[in-house]
């Protein structure tokens, strides 16, 4: 079993403009392989890059531990009892929109495969939206989508996986 550490190129061509709720991005995909190269299934993503924040808020432990927050001893209690605050941010990629494009193809050098690939936004807002606008009115939690991206992606049989990435700008508010 021979492993191509480098099995194919790939191109995105599609009109840079702002992308609205119910827009379709038409995009051409061309896929340049450097050799002999198979490809179990080629996908075009709309991924986002998204942020959640979480202020968690507790009683800060003194020398006496957690006795004197729970009264203890009446006289060394003080009336006034710190409050620790922390934030949490995690970062991570979603897939909101997919379309595939490609099963099952052999592909050889100098054998390009182009192809028209449209994806369209909506008609029902991603799931990490309306997570969002849910927690709006929440002053301890929030989500922010940081980033997009139209992201191809090309499953190849005896080989890594390979995709390319281009940013994209959508507007779903």
């Amino acid at each position: 079993m021979v492993l191509n550490l480098n099995p194919l190129d790939i191109s995105l061509d599609f009109e840079r403009r702002p992308y609205r709720l119910g827009d379709t991005i038409g995009v051409t995909v061309c896929l340049m392989p450097t050799g002999k190269v198979e490809i179990r299934k080629a996908m075009l993503n709309l991924v986002a890059k998204v942020r959640r924040t979480e202020v968690r808020m507790g009683r800060a432990m003194d020398m006496g531990g957690s006795a004197t927050l729970q009264g203890g001893n009446v006289f060394t209690t003080t009336d006034y009892v710190p409050m620790q605050q922390s934030t949490e941010q995690k970062t991570s990629t979603e897939i909101c929109y997919s379309s595939q494009f490609l099963t099952s193809e052999s592909l050889g050098k100098g054998n390009d495969s182009r192809h028209k690939v449209d994806i369209k936004i909506g008609p029902h807002l991603p799931k990490v939206v309306l997570e969002a606008k849910e927690l709006e009115r929440d002053a301890n939690s929030s989500i922010s989508i940081e980033q997009w991206w139209i992201e191809a992606h090309a499953d190849v049989v005896r080989g890594p996986d390979w995709s390319v990435r281009e940013k994209i700008q959508v507007k779903l508010n």
